[in-house]
């Protein structure tokens, strides 16, 4: 609500902020400006002097805490996921990273180390393993993919993905599943896919692969007291 986009942030708490983001520390060191934000406490005030659309500005900008967009470690809570023809949707958290020991995707890690929450991203939404069935053939491979869209319908959070599959895509060839991969998620096979099924199969799918794996709900708790998907 104060600082806006295009601003020109030139100095913070009466330090002088340089043009890749860094300020003075110690004896000719530099470090990221983020260093002065660390100083304070929530509910403070920064001091920060902007340029903006020509002028010079001195702005007071309070400070709120941002929720991580991977949050963990959690306890005493099972993960969310829903799983619809095979795909198993999740929602990343710092449980699931822990279990490859800093061997998970670059992507992954990037998002937990350095990752905000946004009006348009809430969680980080993934296909963490396709449970193999003649309707997801030729996706068998898919693994820590990022799940940008379903079906058309952007992905904030893993309850938007059960929201979504309601609402297949229907063109001349039939109605369809489609599911958009971020571009650079998980392995080189993943980047730039998207997945498409057909609708129909992929909702009598769902019983057969959810016994075949001894899976006994196609959601968590969290997601349960949402309608199951079906066929249109």
């Amino acid at each position: 609500a104060v600082l806006k986009k295009k601003d020109v942030i030139l100095d913070l708490d009466g330090v002088p902020v340089a043009e890749n983001g860094t300020i003075p520390f110690g004896d000719g060191e530099r470090v990221d400006l983020s260093h002065l934000i660390s100083l304070h406490q929530m509910s403070q005030t920064a001091k920060v002097t902007v340029w903006r659309d020509g002028q010079l500005l001195d702005l007071d900008v309070p400070l709120h805490p941002v929720p991580d967009l991977v949050p963990g470690p959690l306890y005493d809570q099972r993960p969310s996921y829903c799983v619809y023809a095979g795909l198993v949707f999740e929602s990343l958290t710092a449980n699931y990273l822990a279990l490859f020991q800093g061997n998970a995707s670059i992507q992954l890690r990037y998002l937990s180390e350095l990752g905000l929450t946004s009006p348009d991203r809430q969680e980080v939404v993934f296909i963490n393993q396709v449970l193999p069935d003649q309707v997801n053939e030729g996706y068998h491979h898919l693994s820590q993919a990022i799940v940008t869209a379903v079906d058309d319908q952007p992905i904030r959070q893993l309850k938007d993905v059960w929201e979504a599959l309601k609402h297949p895509v229907t063109t001349p060839r039939g109605t369809f599943i489609t599911v958009k991969l971020d571009h650079w998620a998980g392995s080189p096979d993943n980047r730039g896919s998207l997945i498409v099924l057909d609708a129909a199969e992929a909702a009598a799918s769902q019983d057969r692969i959810l016994q075949a794996f001894g899976i006994p709900s196609a959601t968590s708790a969290d997601l349960a007291d949402s309608t199951t998907p079906t066929s249109h």
